[in-house]
């Protein structure tokens, strides 16, 4: 390629890149992105509308979420036990009614525990194990308020999940 040729290519790849420069020069100067902008409000499910609750009030949270296995190595293997725990915790202001936790598996559920009532603060622990039968890849969960039942603040603290390499 000849000394011309690189002078017209490089004022072509110039051009673009300097009309970018000036436009993000003129938003930047035009304040058209620093204007502040209202919090939206959150978003509130059916069920909250049909019972006329305050979603904001109640909130379940998992908390020590734990895999332990006695294995010498430390490793998940066929045929030894895997014990889960992990405590359901009331981290709202008020009492939290009638809900479902579950420790599980896809192929089954290792510990379960319906709660009538949860004083704010309290907590409730779940304990389950299992025997692995195969090798290969396993899914364990703990869930609180598994089914769903109480409207809560923050639906995205309800569970912990964990992938286990099964030798």
């Amino acid at each position: 390629m000849d000394s011309k040729t690189k002078i017209k290519l490089s004022a072509i790849l110039l051009i673009p890149v300097a009309l970018m420069a000036v436009v993000n020069l003129v938003i930047l100067q035009g304040g058209f992105f620093t204007e502040k902008i209202s919090v939206l409000p959150k978003r509130v499910k059916p069920a909250a509308l049909e019972k006329n609750l305050d979603v904001s009030d109640l909130d379940l949270s998992v908390k020590n979420f734990s895999i332990k296995t006695k294995s010498l190595w430390g490793r998940f293997r066929r045929g030894e036990s895997i014990e889960i725990s992990c405590s359901i915790e009331n981290a709202s202001e008020k009492t939290v009614k009638n809900f479902h936790s579950v420790i599980r598996t896809p192929q089954k559920e290792l510990a379960q525990m319906q709660t009538k009532t949860l004083k704010p603060g309290e907590k409730l622990n779940l304990q389950g194990s299992f025997i692995p039968e195969n090798s290969g890849a396993v899914i364990v969960a703990c869930r609180g308020d598994s089914e769903k039942t109480v409207v809560e603040a923050n639906e995205n603290n309800n569970r912990e999940i964990a992938v286990l390499y099964i030798q």
